[in-house]
């Protein structure tokens, strides 16, 4: 038979357990924030859509799931926190709706293709040390092994400069 205490205990561990696992600090948040605002800055800029509107136009929707699709992949942000986003923008809209939106984004992409030219053009115009470190993870992806060397040869000999400084 269980005791009490031994009863206390595991309800404590269930408790740890049942937390997100990964906790986010508090500047990581920050980043993911300024990411997902700017995204968002540049889909209105560059289509003239807010995806923040209350309404369901093809159009509104398939930007949306661009939206939700560079935040997921690029930005790493749960869809809690993107449900979050988008409530805290004015935005009705549930971890669920933003998991629809990005498991429909390839059929969206497939059939428009100005989808597939706004992502590669939000990937390479994106300032947020996000976008910048994802960038340069896809550069280092598609390049050669010479050039991955030359580039890491580079990194490590500016922090050797940096450390005598």
């Amino acid at each position: 038979m269980i005791k009490n205490k031994e009863k206390k205990e595991l309800a404590k561990e269930r408790k740890k357990l049942s937390v997100d696992r990964k906790k986010l600090s508090l500047e990581e948040k920050k980043q993911q924030l300024v990411y997902a605002a700017e995204i968002a800055k540049l889909i209105k800029i560059h289509t003239g859509v807010n995806v923040f509107e209350q309404r369901r136009t093809n159009d509104i929707v398939e930007f949306r799931s661009l939206y939700v699709h560079l935040l997921r992949e690029v930005g790493k942000i749960t869809y809690h926190n993107i449900r979050d986003f988008f409530k805290s923008n004015g935005k009705s809209y549930d971890h669920s709706t933003a998991l629809h939106a990005y498991k429909n984004y390839p059929m969206y992409k497939k059939y428009n293709t100005k989808l597939a030219e706004l992502q590669s053009l939000l990937l390479d115009v994106g300032k947020t040390e996000i976008a910048l470190k994802f960038r340069a993870k896809n550069i280092i992806e598609e390049s050669e092994i010479s050039q991955v060397q030359m580039f890491l040869y580079m990194y490590e000999k500016n922090l050797k400069e940096n450390q005598i400084i």
